[in-house]
């Protein structure tokens, strides 16, 4: 048997179209905002307890750096947030699944079906709290997740779950 392995002009190749892709749920950009103010609660807490016990007591300087420092932190992490969230889409298409995340380092991810090996939903308290889900992909080769796209209705989550546990089932 001849193997053949002609070449393929890049303008053959099928073409991702942007107004394809799916958005994220508009709830997880919230969840996120709070996620990450949550997060730089804890630094805040710190420097007020330093304060409080005296420790940064003779170094007023010291207190506004670090301050400044984690507010700074915490609006890069708002910003980012807010201008990267319309950047987070997937695609389910017959033979994989597309996600593409990111405003500074964008990441176009393709899975094919054939290559998933598993899948599972996943619900943390403070998604549960938002009515979201987040849809894990493992495929073969690796014992860590390959693709995970979070911040999907937990109906939508369960139903590109079937539907790829389906075609994967099949073979088709």
């Amino acid at each position: 048997m001849i193997l053949d392995n002609k070449s393929v002009s890049i303008d053959d190749l099928p073409k991702l179209n942007s107004e394809d892709f799916i958005p994220i749920e508009s709830k997880f950009r919230t969840y996120l905002l709070l996620r990450n103010s949550l997060f730089f609660i804890i630094p805040f807490i710190g420097i007020i307890a330093l304060h409080i016990f005296s420790v940064l007591a003779d170094n007023i300087w010291l207190q506004y750096t670090l301050y400044s420092v984690v507010l700074l932190l915490w609006l890069y992490s708002i910003t980012i947030v807010i201008l990267g969230f319309s950047h987070k889409a997937y695609i389910l298409r017959n033979h994989d699944i597309v996600y593409k995340t990111g405003f500074i380092f964008r990441t176009t991810t393709v899975i094919p079906k054939n290559r998933i090996q598993h899948l599972e939903i996943r619900q943390g308290v403070l998604l549960r709290i938002f009515s979201l889900s987040k849809l894990v992909i493992y495929t073969a080769g690796g014992n860590a997740s390959d693709l995970s796209i979070s911040g999907l209705k937990p109906d939508v989550a369960e139903k590109i779950k079937e539907e790829i546990s389906r075609k994967i089932a099949t073979n088709e």
